[in-house]
C-alpha cells in the first residue's frame, strides 16, 4: 500500500469513528436540537454512520422533537 491510500483510509476511519461518538453522545443526551437533527441526515446522505444517525432520528422522533 502506498503511503497516500494509507493515509486517505485511515483519515476515512478517524472521521467515522468521530461522527460515531458526536451522534452517540448526542442520542445519550438527549439532544434533539435541529441542528443535531441535520448533522444527522448530512451524515446519512454520506454514508457515514448510519446506525447512530439512524438512531438519533428515530429517539428524535419518538421524543417529538422538531
Amino acid at each position: 500500500m502506498n503511503p497516500q491510500a494509507f493515509a486517505e483510509r485511515w483519515a476515512a476511519r478517524i472521521a467515522a469513528r468521530l461522527a460515531r461518538g458526536t451522534l452517540e453522545w448526542l442520542w445519550r443526551e438527549g439532544c434533539f436540537a435541529p441542528w443535531s437533527l441535520d448533522l444527522a441526515m448530512r451524515y446519512i446522505d454520506r454514508n457515514v454512520a448510519l446506525a447512530d444517525a439512524t438512531r438519533l432520528l428515530t429517539e428524535a422522533a419518538e421524543a417529538g422533537s422538531p
